[in-house]
């Protein structure tokens, strides 16, 4: 390929095309704008061409075009942890498309698509051979297999409630960006669980991915819940991930919950999520969104219900070292022919929910939570923040609305993760605080 037209942008991104006025003829003063405008402009095929000049007016005018280019040669990096198979699906799509604004966007929907990347893939051009072009293409994968620990601690009477989760992760086992999740959870005596999680994106080479999950739940002493959801990740042509499947489980009372009201409820429903993520980091973000929403549509002991969760987080810098965290959730569950069912409740309060109250304080078919953060980070290993919890809906009726809020920090390097919280409940006083430890050895 031949690089023969006079103005030509070496970068990449995307620009729309429009007209650029220059009210001069000068050479030096055309050339000077055109150059000042392409140190803007983010797009490799990207071109001035002369629309219109005016030796009466002294002026000209340009209009900025894209014409598609191909490359010579293409060289890629970042790659080695992977399988060959699995590499040629991130290569493939760059190697088949031209220099152009579907060239960027492939790197859009590449860095949406799987978890693994904290960003865009970073790309080079250069030339090579007097005029060919080529390029080299920066992937930069962050897999954090990890051991993980959280632990709460409260005061009382004259006891302490201590709960705690173990959580056992890791990703790219068999160089194919896939992820195993182990949980173990114990609110009390009464309440644990234990979760486990399958991922794979590419399955045996075909071109959809996996996600299986299971959940067994002993609440409160009164009822064990047992779900099992399988779903198929679709790779659509948009920055986002969809999936689709089944889910099915049930709920059985013991004697102690019969006794309560608790009845045995099998289910089984479509599922369908959506989850776009665009955050900087994966274990200690300060910019980017993350958006999840998941809604099961399905019967429920003969009745059909639909329960939905959404969630909403925005990390937004202030300053060099000052962010803020806006993070929103709807939780709800809705039984179209009669009351849900005390057993299909869902719980919240405790460090993922309501911090300040103890683990899973409260029940009810919907609630709303809303949490504000601002953090400071003088260096990146490090963050101080002061947050509040707020539960957005009164789920009683007459009941005042319920927040929680305190101060954390966090240390981060290499190897582990630590990070302490104290909060608050509205009602209860300093001393009444809950203490939340949460650690993270990399594996």
């Amino acid at each position: 390929m031949r690089i023969s037209n006079v103005i030509i942008i070496v970068s990449f991104g995307w620009i729309c095309g429009q007209n650029i006025e220059i009210k001069s003829l000068n050479p030096n003063i055309v050339t000077d704008t055109l150059f000042s405008i392409l140190e803007s402009d983010e797009n490799l095929s990207t071109e001035f061409q002369l629309k219109f000049y005016s030796i009466e007016s002294n002026q000209s005018m340009y209009k900025r075009v894209h014409v598609e280019q191909s490359l010579d040669s293409i060289i890629f990096s970042g790659l080695d942890n992977f399988r060959p198979s699995f590499s040629k699906r991130l290569k493939t799509p760059f190697q088949n498309t031209n220099v152009g604004e579907g060239f960027s966007k492939i790197g859009k929907t590449i860095f949406h698509r799987y978890y693994f990347l904290n960003g865009l893939p970073q790309i080079k051009y250069g030339l090579f051979d007097q005029e060919k072009l080529g390029a080299i293409i920066h992937f930069r994968p962050d897999f954090q297999s990890n051991f993980s620990g959280l632990f709460g601690v409260s005061q009382n009477k004259e006891d302490w409630d201590i709960t705690g989760e173990i959580n056992f992760h890791l990703e790219n086992l068999m160089q194919t960006a896939g992820m195993i999740d182990l949980k173990w959870k114990r609110v009390d005596s009464l309440s644990q669980l234990i979760k486990f999680q399958i991922v794979e994106p590419h399955p045996l080479g075909i071109d959809f991915g996996i996600d299986f999950q299971y959940h067994h739940e002993l609440i409160g002493g009164y009822y064990t819940f047992i779900e099992k959801k399988s779903l198929i990740n679709i790779y659509l042509p948009w920055e986002a991930q969809s999936k689709i499947g089944i889910i099915s489980g049930v709920t059985t009372p013991t004697l102690n919950g019969e006794l309560n009201g608790y009845n045995k409820i099998a289910f089984k429903a479509f599922s369908f999520s959506l989850l776009r993520d665009s955050r900087n980091e994966r274990l200690l973000p300060n910019r980017g969104q993350f958006f999840c929403v998941d809604m099961d549509l399905g019967l429920q002991d003969k009745s059909t219900f639909l329960k939905s969760k959404f969630d909403y987080q925005y990390y937004h810098s202030l300053k060099s070292k000052v962010h803020v965290f806006f993070q929103l959730r709807l939780n709800n569950i809705h039984d179209f022919e009669k009351p849900v069912p005390k057993s299909r409740y869902m719980f919240y309060g405790g460090t993922s929910t309501l911090r300040g109250y103890k683990e899973q304080s409260f029940a009810s078919p919907n609630f709303q939570i809303a949490t504000l953060e601002f953090g400071f980070q003088p260096v990146r290993e490090f963050e101080g923040k002061v947050f509040l919890d707020g539960v957005l809906d009164e789920t009683v009726e007459g009941e005042p609305l319920k927040y929680g809020y305190g101060f954390g920090i966090t240390q981060i390097n290499k190897n582990t993760l630590i990070q302490i919280e104290y909060a608050l409940s509205k009602e209860g006083g300093i001393n009444d605080g809950k203490l939340h430890i949460k650690w993270v050895s990399r594996l």
